[in-house]
This record gives structure tokens, C-alpha cells and sequence, in this order.
């Protein structure tokens, strides 16, 4: 009989934080991800946004950035 492991799906999510440029990270929702943050960021208040992102959407930033078309 085959045993199954455990199935767990991680997702991405762009992260804004003050002061320093977007980020994106992987967790399995975005409270996950926050709690990360709250452990490495001194003030927790300097987290602004959290989102989830497709694979394909962070893609296309990197690959905007590495051609040098920002977003601003």
C-alpha cells in the first residue's frame, strides 16, 4: 500500500515593506508570512502590504526589472 505524504501548497506573495523595496516570499497564507516578518522587521507597523501572487505575475516583474522597466 502506497502512504501519501503530507500535502502542503506554498503560494507567493509580494510584500511591501517601508523603506525598502518589494519583496516576494513564499508561505502558505499571508498571516504565515506576516508573522515571518514580525520576527525580522523591528517594528511591526512597517509592514504595509501583503498579497498573493501568481507564478506567472512575479515572473513578469523580474523579468521588467531585469530589462530596466521599473514600476514606480
Amino acid at each position: 500500500m502506497m502512504k501519501f505524504k503530507q500535502f502542503s501548497e506554498n503560494f507567493s506573495f509580494k510584500v511591501d515593506i517601508e523603506g525598502f523595496p518589494e519583496i516576494y516570499m513564499d508561505g502558505n497564507s499571508p498571516g504565515q508570512v506576516k508573522a515571518h516578518l514580525r520576527k525580522l522587521v523591528k517594528q511591526p507597523s512597517m509592514i504595509k502590504n501583503v498579497e498573493r501572487v501568481t507564478k506567472a505575475k512575479k515572473m513578469k516583474d523580474f523579468r521588467d526589472k531585469a530589462q530596466g522597466r521599473d514600476e514606480e
